[in-house]
């Protein structure tokens, strides 16, 4: 048997932005499940006739695995990518210098820290009609041991664990709304023991098939996490008669298409000092006149109340 750990599904931070305006409930879940091997499942659906498709960002991940550099590395972001394709048709992947994503020197932001500087990267995605950013760390592979058996007869057991953290931002906010690591064991015999602990040169076959396994997991639990959140548009650009939308048919936007707006400037620091954008009220209505590739013209509806960096929703049914 090998075991699949999942830790943390939900990020404090978005939960210390969300909770603190009572705009969602959500649930925590920890600890290890058993996982046994078996085909990727594709769960590939049909799109509701009225649902946008959902723009993401998946920037490279972090290698603190040297073992992984190269092919491995390749393995886990292709198979990555693969599996949220074909797990949901309402997500586009992005990366710079993609048409959707026309900034092709765009780079993860960080504070001196090293930290990721999510308000810069919540801006970034709002520019470019982003919903998620997607980043994360290849932590690396430990050796561990433990006797089994009959006592009397016990034996060694040696054992390997292979280790990838995901985690998603929301750039309505600039909050973690998903974060995650991911735990993959399987057994080695004493020499492969011996060189995981030394931290020397890995060639291990079935690491190709642990990888896989271990990214087409993490691409189902992110897409889960990503398909439970609103679309969300962006204003660019407001004058007294246009409204700028950073969106258009790419995700499935149409001449015609109303809108809710919500005020998404207002600030806050959090944690660690980290500022956020605060999701606030409902401030009116627009309407879509004009749509392009990338881009949307729309008018406010009458009375309503709408600055650059406003988000909009499709209405929700009371």
């Amino acid at each position: 048997m090998m075991f699949f750990c999942k830790k943390g599904s939900f990020s404090k931070y978005f939960l210390f932005v969300v909770l603190i305006f009572t705009i969602a409930s959500v649930s925590f879940t920890s600890g290890c499940i058993p996982f046994f091997s078996k085909g990727k499942k594709d769960h590939a659906r049909e799109l509701a006739e009225d649902a946008l498709m959902k723009k993401v960002w998946i920037a490279s991940f972090k290698n603190m695995a040297p073992f992984m550099k190269g092919k491995l590395e390749a393995t886990f972001h292709q198979n990555f990518m693969e599996t949220i394709i074909s797990s949901s048709p309402g997500i586009i992947i992005v990366k710079p210098g993609d048409t959707a994503f026309s900034d092709s020197s765009v780079v993860i932001p960080r504070l001196p820290s090293g930290e990721i500087d999510n308000y810069v990267l919540s801006i970034i995605g709002r520019k470019f009609g982003i919903n998620s950013v997607v980043t994360g760390t290849l932590k690396g592979i430990e050796g561990d041991s433990k006797k089994k058996g009959v006592w009397g007869f016990r034996k060694m057991h040696r054992f390997a664990k292979l280790k990838i953290h995901v985690n998603a931002y929301d750039t309505e906010t600039g909050a973690m709304m998903y974060e995650e690591t991911f735990e993959h064991v399987f057994d080695v015999n004493e020499s492969e023991y011996n060189i995981i602990n030394s931290n020397g040169v890995i060639n291990m076959p079935e690491l190709d098939t642990v990888v896989a396994k271990v990214s087409g997991i993490a691409g189902e639990k992110l897409s889960e996490a990503i398909n439970k959140q609103p679309w969300k548009g962006f204003a660019s650009s407001v004058t007294d008669e246009r409204v700028i939308i950073t969106s258009g048919k790419e995700v499935g936007l149409k001449p015609g298409d109303t809108f809710d707006v919500y005020d998404s400037n207002k600030e806050i620091k959090g944690i660690g000092n980290l500022k956020y954008f605060i999701p606030g009220v409902k401030t009116g209505q627009i309407k879509l006149v004009s749509v392009f590739s990338n881009m949307s013209e729309a008018v406010p509806v009458s009375g309503t109340v709408i600055e650059t960096g406003y988000s909009i929703k499709q209405p929700v049914e009371d």
